[in-house]
């Protein structure tokens, strides 16, 4: 079962989803590098970041501002145990959370070392694959 690491939030003045998403992975994965983890599962709702990260889309059709740093990733999970996993946007409540935690709070970055008290719900949910349902 997976137990809390870290998480953080970041707010990137990116206006595409896409690059944005592409920014999140690869900021995730510089700070599993930093931290010499061997062993990640990254789990992430965009289909096409999944597919590029599994090597079945070429890094040349990313956007050309992320190539070098895609490429350093690239490099890092092939070193590593690493697995990518496409999950539905009702499976990302944690990610959802942390993001309105940094907008309520007005900063562009923040740094979770301990378990934030208002994911617990999400999170466990998450931990235990019981279903979250997004109604819009």
């Amino acid at each position: 079962m997976g137990e809390f690491i870290r998480a953080f939030s970041v707010f990137f003045e990116v206006l595409i989803t896409l690059i944005a998403e592409f920014y999140g992975v690869i900021h995730v994965m510089e700070e599993a590098q930093k931290m010499e983890l061997t062993n990640v599962w990254l789990k992430c709702d965009s289909a096409l970041v999944c597919v590029t990260l599994t090597g079945l889309l070429l890094w040349q059709n990313v956007h050309w501002m992320l190539r070098n740093r895609c490429n350093i990733c690239l490099n890092y999970c092939g070193k590593i145990k690493f697995r990518v996993t496409h999950i539905f946007h009702e499976g990302n409540a944690c990610v959802d959370k942390l993001a309105n935690l940094l907008f309520i709070h007005g900063e562009s970055f923040h740094w979770y070392n301990r378990f934030p008290s208002n994911l617990f719900l999400e999170f466990f949910m998450n931990k235990y694959s019981l279903p979250m349902y997004c109604f819009y």
